[in-house]
């Protein structure tokens, strides 16, 4: 599709204006800070209305799917009046066909400012989106997934894909994997009037190929932030988020739990795509999804896997829903009807979506920080109940009664061991979105040394050395705890240290007559820690060999440990990076601000 242009100045997301207070877009995102982007799906406008907060300051907004019919939704959508990202999701195909459908949308949103994404890309405000229904792979198309999906999901009866089937190599292809599968029985066979129903089969055809072209499009050059837009989820994480048991999720378990009322969702609801999010995650600032009606914020593989589902509309309970429900052996009262009203009065927006927020607004500026601080919560919490613990039991892990001070001893070494459990599990995960090298001595969050294992001091006798080894461990589990509570800023802790750092080398450059400017951290500055540790100084005539030298050095003894200082050329930089050329007068500034 045609890609929108970089804002200008009077049709722009809000500019910094010269702000101050800790504007966290200052130093990554110059003179204007990133769009906001309202995240939204599974409004089923065709179960009730929905009206976006009136107050809501946001400039793009994404809708991931299941907004009603195209001829409901699309208007519904233009009416909002700015640039909005639309992939379809299952419920806009019911009664169509499959492929019909996305250019009925596109028909009708021609002339407005939403852009309808199926295997397309547009770049709004400099950042870019990549959309597609994406549909699942049914568990790498295993046979128990497959036969479940076909089986419960209506999207098989009520969705077409005739001229998909009468494509040769397309019929081929499905008729192949279920071959594969062992499943014959499930080949699309046409109706009496000549229509073919869609299928598994169809959708991991559609799947695969809509995998290939997100690879193939995250592995072309882009300067800016990319955000994947898909209807279904990219990830099994994303189920556990939704409360699908863990049981489920283990593919060991599939050929024995058909009958569990979550087994659906397992195959046609998410894809366990965490390689393909690994291997481009410093390309994509977030994964916006649908279909699981609810909201999340998620962090896989370094990449911000996000939801926000209104779901189906919540109404007023009627005489008409009383009766339906006696038919059904449930009991509703008219004390039922007269909540339902209340609920009604004061939220008439209410849909069934879990934890839906109708404010949530994607901030690139603030990278990783509202997901770190969502995983790192119950984490925080039980370690800081630890040391709690633990320093009620210090004073007595030297008594001189055995059995009790085995058990203090004990007690104290097996809560240092839920501690490291826990932040093992932090820093093999979230923490590594923002710093690699977490949990290690290279890490640039100054992560503390391990805890060690004190089983082995259960059973000696009371000595002042061993009850020093419990303090020294109870200092260190207290700053892991202090590590834990900082580390969803990091990032921005990072770009103010940056900043300084850098205005100390322009600062030292100048004092020697050298014309020089720094080059800004790119968008990832935002994200992770490592793209605020070098200090590239751009100059016309470069003395590489003396000047890294002397200028590490000098960094160092600044109290700027830690940062690679480089030196290039004036001629080789690409025209792309000379928007990321900063001053020291620039740097001033932007200190002031961050």
């Amino acid at each position: 599709m045609m890609s929108d242009k970089l804002p200008t100045s009077d049709a722009s997301p809000d500019a910094c204006e010269g702000s101050s207070g800790g504007e966290p877009w200052a130093l990554i995102w110059g003179e204007r800070r990133p769009p906001r982007i309202h995240v939204l799906s599974d409004v089923h406008l065709d179960t009730g209305p929905y009206e976006i907060p009136t107050a809501l300051e946001f400039d793009i907004l994404v809708a991931a799917g299941d907004i009603g019919p195209v001829e409901l939704a699309v208007p519904w959508l233009a009416g909002i009046g700015r640039p909005v990202v639309y992939v379809l999701g299952n419920h806009e195909a019911w009664d169509r066909e499959i492929g019909a459908v996305v250019e009925a949308a596109r028909d009708l949103a021609r002339g407005t400012k939403v852009h309808v994404l199926e295997q397309e890309g547009v770049v709004i405000y400099g950042v870019r989106f990549l959309g597609a229904t994406l549909w699942t792979n049914f568990g790498e198309w295993n046979p128990a997934l497959v036969q479940s999906a076909a089986m419960h999901m209506q999207d098989y009866r009520y969705i077409r894909a005739t001229a998909w089937y009468q494509d040769g190599s397309n019929a081929n292809n499905a008729r192949g994997l279920l071959t594969s599968a062992d499943l014959p029985g499930l080949e699309p066979k046409p109706s009496a009037s000549g229509d073919i129903s869609f299928s598994p089969a169809i959708a991991y055809c559609i799947h695969r190929d809509t995998v290939s072209w997100l690879a193939a499009e995250l592995s072309k050059p882009f300067a800016g932030p990319t955000i994947v837009v898909t209807h279904h989820a990219p990830s099994l994480l994303c189920l556990a988020s939704f409360g699908v048991d863990d049981i489920l999720l283990n593919p060991s378990n599939r050929s024995d739990m058909r009958r569990h009322p979550d087994f659906v969702r397992v195959g046609a609801y998410a894809s366990a795509l965490e390689p393909l999010l690994a291997k481009h995650r410093t390309k994509i600032a977030a994964w916006v999804h649908g279909h699981l009606h609810m909201h999340a914020d998620l962090l896989v593989e370094g990449v911000r896997v996000t939801s926000n589902a209104r779901g189906y509309a919540i109404g007023v309970i009627t005489e008409k829903d009383i009766a339906e429900a006696s038919w059904l052996g449930l009991r509703l009262t008219r004390r039922d009807v007269e909540q339902s009203e209340i609920r009604h009065r004061n939220n008439p927006f209410a849909g069934d979506g879990k934890g839906f927020d109708r404010r949530f607004v994607l901030d690139l500026s603030t990278g990783f920080q509202a997901p770190l601080t969502s995983a790192l919560k119950e984490v925080v919490a039980e370690v800081e109940a630890i040391i709690s613990d633990c320093k009620r039991l210090l004073p007595y892990v030297n008594t001189e009664m055995d059995v009790p001070r085995y058990a203090v001893r004990r007690s104290f070494a097996d809560n240092i061991y839920r501690a490291e459990v826990a932040i093992d599990r932090v820093t093999a995960g979230p923490a590594k979105a923002v710093d690699k090298y977490a949990g290690s001595a290279l890490s640039t969050h100054g992560a503390p040394t391990y805890l060690p294992a004190l089983a082995s001091y259960n059973n000696t006798a009371a000595e002042p050395a061993i009850e020093r080894i419990y303090e020294g461990t109870l200092v260190k589990l207290e700053a892991w705890y202090v590590w834990l509570v900082a580390l969803p800023a990091a990032a921005l802790v990072a770009q103010r240290r940056w900043c300084r750092a850098a205005l100390s080398a322009l600062t030292w450059c100048q004092e020697r007559g050298l014309a020089v400017e720094v080059l800004g951290p790119t968008w990832r500055g935002a994200f992770e820690l490592a793209e605020c540790q070098h200090i590239t100084l751009i100059t016309d005539e470069p003395d590489e060999s003396d000047m890294y030298l002397a200028l590490d050095e000098y960094l160092v003894e600044s109290g700027y440990r830690g940062f690679v200082p480089m030196i290039e050329a004036r001629e080789v930089l690409e025209a792309a990076d000379r928007s990321r050329l900063l001053t020291a007068a620039d740097l001033q500034a932007i200190c002031a601000e961050i």
